[in-house]
């Protein structure tokens, strides 16, 4: 099974050598610390993902207490942290920042690529290392498809195999590859297929659900000595025919491919000074094609969109031995993004295509440099200090063609948002930092506390939207909002001991000139006749609290009882009314046995409680969300030293119910009707079979 790097404490000691000689100990009795332990970075089960449970690794994600998410189709799952998404998560794939290709937000990033070739993955909740990069304001999903399987590994080849069946949609989740490499060589690559179909709720309404892909990766490294490493990695996934119940739009295709290479150096040297130097580059590139297939709309207008992301990013980062006892990490990164979106709308009573951007061919480069002080004072203390600046400059370049209402782009945005708007371009500069203290009181209990600041540029969708078809209307961005600057409290205590674990996190996040959307007064832009639903961003202060606790209680060596609860708060500062996409106080519980015999495994039953939701915007068509009980019965067994088979019944008890997060039906398709909130599948049985040879 793969192993699973969570970006924590390193603790080790250089001990310098001259050229010949093996490479440097790690000894524990002199410490260093290059990143400081933090609670709110989460661990990912990507036995998940391995077992095809997951069909991608955003899917995943929903395992962890304090992160939800918003469904625009079933697999389009876009996580919510701590009740903050959108872009404010920022998701690198081997360094790459990547982003989706639709302006509707179809595609979230995590959801683009094989989930299979994810080697290690880091959730960040709060008080992000800024070595990891700029924006994060709600969270960073740092995956790495790397096969680096450290320096002297033995020789290996690992084939392997999986295939599994939801019986829910009639789906097939299939993947195989080779894993392993040579004393100098790491080597893997994959091939990934997915095919799934529509499902049916308890009730009997039929959702709209196909999602077809093949996806594929390949990873390769060589050490031509102890103190060297080159490597590359290659990710892609293509797409087409994704339904999506909650868009006024089907995807049509969606190809992603992600390229990475880089270089890390480990130096001799004698006494304190330079440790490493590590060079990364990449490129995120996402294609998206979407229409309004096989919704109504179609009868009276063809509506097709053709729209691309790209991202190019550049590294270089070293660690320096300042101390025996500390050490300094420091880098500088350039990023640019690229994203463009023409739409082509045909009348059918016409048949005269007119042509309008919904992303006016905009550029947003971000330069950062940063560092990074960890620090062991005493034997039970840790401390991280880091600090980053980024110049970031925004720029649309398509700003005066033409849109839809006769207006130019720049038109448009002047329209809603004054004579401000029609300076499209903008620089910022950005600072972020923070201070991450803990404290290891007993072998039983560590405390941890800290407090930073953060900022994030409006993102390319929030300031240059243009006319986007959204579930509930048209969303148009605002070239005049400022960054969003986070100030970040959190508090937090970790507890082992052999029969019981836990741990427990409170934070509180104070962010000036939160970009919120907002109902704009409804105007006539389709040129039908009729006034239309528009919908904006604008900035207001924000205040959100919440707490998580998780648990384990160990009544006997085979019996396990995981528990886990997670409340956030968000309102608006001037008065007090509730943020928007907020999800609801949420608490999981499960009973697992595992098995010690012949055959190794486990066995459980589990359920996952969500509480009503009554605090929401109704401005913009939010709504209570009654609270529901969902239970699951799952095991996993390894039949033999090369097979495991794993099952599973979901919704056990065929519970009716829907999340809060997910928007309502905007358009009839399948069994649901305009307005409709969109239930998830009904009781239905999972099957997995994984050979590794």
């Amino acid at each position: 099974m793969k192993k699973i790097r969570v970006w924590v404490l390193m603790i080790a000691a250089f001990t310098p050598t001259v050229a010949g000689e093996d490479p440097p100990e790690l000894r524990e009795e002199v410490l260093v610390v290059a990143h400081a332990p933090n609670q709110a970075v989460a661990r990912v089960d990507l036995d998940l993902v391995e077992s095809g449970e997951a069909t991608n690794l955003a899917l995943a994600l929903e395992s962890i207490p304090g992160i939800a998410g918003v469904r625009r189709s079933q697999n389009a799952f876009e996580p919510v942290v701590r009740g903050l998404g959108w872009e404010r998560i920022q998701t690198e794939v081997n360094g790459v920042p990547l982003y989706g290709a639709c302006p509707g937000r179809m595609d979230p990033p995590a959801t683009t690529f094989p989930a299979t070739a994810v080697r290690h993955v880091a959730v960040v909740r709060g008080l992000s290392s800024v070595t990891l990069g700029a924006g994060g304001t709600g969270g960073r999903l740092e995956i790495s498809t790397d096969h680096d399987r450290g320096y002297e590994a033995a020789t290996e080849m690992i084939p392997y195999a999986r295939l599994s069946h939801d019986a829910a949609r009639d789906g097939i989740t299939g993947s195989a590859g080779i894993a392993g490499g040579t004393e100098r060589l790491d080597f893997s690559a994959g091939l990934e297929v997915v095919e799934e179909n529509d499902y049916r709720s308890a009730d009997g309404t039929l959702v709209p659900a196909g999602d077809s892909s093949v996806g594929g990766h390949l990873s390769f490294g060589h050490r031509p000595d102890d103190y060297r490493r080159w490597y590359a990695n290659v990710v892609t996934q293509d797409a087409e025919e994704i339904d999506y119940p909650a868009m006024p739009m089907n995807a049509d295709f969606l190809e992603t491919r992600v390229y990475t290479a880089g270089y890390s150096q480990r130096f001799r040297g004698g006494g304190m000074g330079p440790m490493s130097v590590d060079f990364s580059v990449g490129l995120g590139d996402v294609d998206h094609g979407m229409s309004n297939r096989g919704k109504p709309s179609r009868d009276i207008t063809e509506n097709e969109t053709l729209s691309e992301s790209r991202s190019h990013t550049a590294r270089v980062e070293s660690d320096w031995l300042v101390t025996p006892r500390s050490i300094l990490k420091a880098g500088a990164g350039f990023s640019r993004l690229n994203r463009d979106a023409l739409r082509e709308r045909r009348p059918l009573a016409t048949g005269v295509a007119s042509y309008d951007h919904l992303w006016p061919d905009v550029r947003q480069d971000d330069l950062g440099l940063y560092a990074e002080y960890g620090w062991v004072p005493a034997t039970d203390w840790h401390l991280r200090i880091g600090a980053r600046y980024d110049r970031v400059e925004s720029e649309a370049r398509a700003a005066d063609d033409p849109g839809i209402g006769g207006r130019t782009v720049r038109e448009s945005y002047v329209r809603f948002y004054g004579a401000e708007a029609a300076d499209t371009d903008r620089s910022e500069d950005l600072l972020t930092g923070n201070v991450l203290l803990s404290r290891r009181l007993s072998p039983r209990w560590t405390l941890q506390a800290g407090a930073g600041v953060a900022a994030r540029a409006a993102s390319i969708t929030e300031r240059y939207l243009v006319f986007a078809a959204f579930p509930k209307g048209f969303a148009v961005g605002n070239p005049t909002l400022d960054a969003e600057r986070k100030r970040e409290l959190s508090a937090g205590a970790v507890f082992e001991a052999e029969r019981v674990g836990g741990s427990l996190s409170v934070y509180h996040y104070a962010i000036d000139d939160f970009i919120l959307e907002t109902r704009l007064p409804d105007q006539d832009v389709s040129g039908d006749g009729r006034p239309d639903r528009l919908f904006g961003f604008v900035n207001e202060d924000a205040v959100l609290y919440g707490v998580e606790v998780a648990a384990v209680l160990r009544p006997t060596e085979r019996i396990s009882l995981p528990l886990a609860l997670a409340h956030v708060r968000g309102e608006q500062r001037a008065t007090d009314a509730p943020l928007p996409y907020i999800p609801a106080l949420e608490g999981r519980l499960a009973a697992r046995y595992t098995v010690d015999a012949r055959y190794l495994g486990w066995f459980e039953i589990g359920g996952r409680f969500v509480d009503g939701q009554d605090r929401f915007d109704p401005s913009l068509l939010e709504n209570a969300t009654p609270g529901y009980a969902v239970w699951h019965l799952r095991g996993s067994l390894s039949i033999t030293d090369y097979a495991e088979l794993r099952v599973g019944v979901e919704n056990l008890f065929d519970k009716q119910y829907h999340d809060h997060l997910t928007p309502t039906v905007p358009l009839p398709v399948g069994g649901l009707q305009k307005g409709d909130e969109i239930p998830q599948p009904e009781r239905s049985l999972f099957v997995s079979m994984r050979l590794e040879f």
